[in-house]
């Protein structure tokens, strides 16, 4: 059974496209039903991220290594061309950005999708939810069969050992996770804390993101536009406003962390003094803008702490060192996870070709051997017939297992 892959992701296609492709659970759940219906025994799975939109499939071994005069070959093309001119119909690929691969080429991939080496962020973990999240859709979909399955738990043991022994998730490789990291080495418990988030970008986006997955549940998101701010806050289910609320916000916030493009600073000396006479404990001051968006003045207040870029560019920069000779570490754990599926499936043919073979042995028995009681009945010859009966059936036998090693 041959592993088919079509897909686009941020490196081949621009956001506006992956928007496009991008389908959300219910979505999904309709395509693989679908996909199940119209190619009958095939086997679908779907990843669908911000930053890639891939679709696996399988089909079926009667179709994909169907035995006939024009040869297996044929019969496969023709049955992929078909599925590739059904998803051309269904999602907007092109071929200007969207890649194929074919067979072991598509375990190679999903490893390395699954372990972060393809990631945007090298070796950043959020993939393994998603994947996770894709493997619920497809089951419940029923549209995972047993090669789709066997890809899917070598996969996932290769990149949880690949993440293990290299460590390739383990260092800080952006400014947003370096400045969560910082946090979390301060604090050992994000729960109780309420974190001031200013900014609604994409670095912003980022915090949020790695501040959640860290633990916390009390945030504030505030940003010039309201608007913004305000849909940022809804994504996240917490509070957001204008800016105009940081003098009221900023006495309850434990940690602060700003990503404006601000050309002034918007957290003052004289801001941060009232707050602190109106809170009278530490607060913790990450500033991942530039031109800064609070004073270096306020290190100067007790129980203040601030960090900026300079202090955090070094850590990034150790970081993704680190990832990218874990990266060069993982290539044999994925080498070795590709021969361990080669195997599988070297050994899932050779028992259907067993199965195969014992099938069209018994039914070509049966055949010949009511040929014969047919002719004894018409009263030929028995030594012609039983000459007739393992003439033929040798042939029957031989043909299809010279088929069979022949594909």
């Amino acid at each position: 059974m041959l592993l088919q892959l079509i897909g686009v992701s941020y490196k081949t296609a621009g956001i506006a496209l992956r928007e496009a492709m991008a389908l959300d659970a219910d979505a999904q759940t309709q395509f693989l039903i679908q996909a199940r219906t119209i190619f009958p025994g095939s086997e679908w799975f779907i990843l669908s991220t911000c930053n890639r939109s891939e679709y696996y499939w399988v089909l079926p071994e009667d179709n994909v290594a169907k035995i006939s005069s024009d040869g297996a070959d044929a019969c496969e093309s023709t049955n992929n061309l078909a599925v590739l001119h059904w998803l051309h119909q269904q999602v907007p690929l092109t071929a200007t950005h969207a890649y194929q691969l074919t067979g072991l080429a598509v375990v190679r991939h999903f490893i390395s999708v699954l372990c972060g080496l393809d990631s945007m962020v090298l070796g950043e973990s959020q993939i393994v939810a998603q994947v996770k999240a894709a493997i619920d859709i497809a089951s419940h979909a029923g549209s995972l069969g047993k090669c789709l399955h066997a890809l899917l738990q070598q996969a996932q043991g290769a990149a949880k050992k690949i993440r293990k022994q290299t460590g390739i998730g383990d260092s800080a490789t952006s400014v947003a996770y370096t400045a969560v990291l910082l946090a979390r080495s301060i604090f050992s418990d994000f729960s109780p804390l309420h974190v001031l988030l200013i900014g609604a970008g994409d670095t912003a986006e980022l915090t949020a993101w790695h501040l959640r997955q860290q633990g916390v549940t009390q945030m504030t998101i505030l940003n010039r536009q309201a608007e913004k701010a305000r849909a940022m806050a809804e994504k996240w289910q917490c509070q957001g406003s204008g800016l105009d609320a940081l003098p009221d916000v900023l006495p309850h916030a434990d940690i602060v962390i700003s990503a404006t493009s601000s050309q002034s600073p918007i957290i003052s000396y004289a801001m941060l003094s009232d707050a602190l006479a109106k809170r009278r404990r530490a607060v913790y001051l990450i500033d991942l803008a530039i031109p800064r968006d609070i004073e270096p003045t306020v290190a100067d207040l007790t129980q203040v702490y601030l960090y900026n870029m300079d202090d955090l560019q070094q850590v990034v920069a150790e970081g993704l060192q680190a990832r990218e000779q874990a990266a060069v570490a993982a290539l044999p754990l994925i080498d070795a996870a590709i021969a361990s599926f080669a195997a599988y499936q070297a050994d899932l043919a050779a028992t259907d070709s067993i199965v195969s073979l014992q099938t069209h042995a018994q039914l070509a028995r049966e055949s010949e051997l009511n040929r014969a009681r047919a002719m004894l009945a018409r009263g030929e010859d028995m030594e012609a017939v039983l000459q007739q009966l393992t003439h033929r059936l040798s042939n029957k036998l031989l043909h299809h297992m010279l088929m069979l090693l022949k594909t």
